[in-house]
């Protein structure tokens, strides 16, 4: 396929890296990978039968940059209705493609950290409640398994001890508060009682509101204050004076 630049202007210069004129005479597959230029010959013949076509490529350019591009490309034909080249429209999509990088790597540590948190964290619907993940330091306290949880809600699984807790913690976010350290009853898979710090905060994903909760099983710590509380109360009880 000859995809020999004949007339180009000065944006599409700035674009291949090249001076005034730079690109005159230069055949675009210079400036792509092997497998590019397969992608190259492909649209070449679909142009050749009248069809337009965009698609997205990434240039080696003569400054030595890595440039993505989507390029629109439109068949030019003569009077005889013979293919003759190609009008081709390229935009520069380096900075979005950077963007959305920066944002998968931002997504994917954050991933690792909710997964990996060493607390119960759970995100759930703000609409209905419904959980939509949860991480295994949640599965290990409440005694579900993720498969368990995911689109049902704690209310349905009967996790809250007192629903007026969880419907108070529900008004008080949707209000624009955050919940933070409430102390709150929550019931096991099992049945057992434990007694939990509870964080909430509404979070913003894709134009969806969601509700990123934290559970802190102190169950244990307050076993252990009641049983001091009690020693000590029981001293004072028995101290001759």
């Amino acid at each position: 396929a000859n995809e020999e630049f004949v007339v180009t202007n000065h944006a599409a210069e700035i674009i291949f890296g090249v001076g005034n004129g730079g690109l005159l005479g230069k055949n675009l597959k210079e400036f792509l990978s092997e497998e590019q230029n397969m992608l190259i010959l492909n649209q070449t013949k679909i142009r050749k039968e009248g069809q337009s076509s965009s698609y997205e490529l990434e240039l080696t350019c003569l400054d030595g940059k890595k440039r993505n591009v989507i390029i629109t490309a439109v068949p030019q034909f003569d009077d005889n209705k013979k293919f003759i080249g190609t009008h081709g429209i390229f935009r520069d999509i380096t900075e979005q493609k950077q963007a959305e990088l920066a944002l998968k790597e931002s997504e994917d540590k954050y991933s690792k950290a909710f997964l990996m948190s060493p607390s119960a964290l759970t995100i759930t619907s703000a609409e209905d409640g419904k959980f939509i993940e949860v991480n295994d330091a949640f599965t290990a306290v409440s005694g579900f398994t993720r498969e368990e949880v995911i689109n049902n809600s704690a209310v349905e699984l009967n996790m809250w001890v007192d629903k007026e807790e969880q419907k108070w913690v529900i008004s008080s976010l949707l209000e624009g508060r955050d919940v933070v350290g409430k102390e709150f009853l929550f019931k096991r898979k099992n049945g057992e009682i434990i007694t939990a710090l509870f964080y909430a905060k509404i979070i913003h994903n894709k134009n969806k509101s969601h509700i990123l909760s934290i559970i802190n099983d102190i169950t244990e710590r307050k076993q252990i204050a009641e049983k001091l509380q009690n020693s000590e109360s029981f001293l004072k009880e028995t101290q001759v004076i």
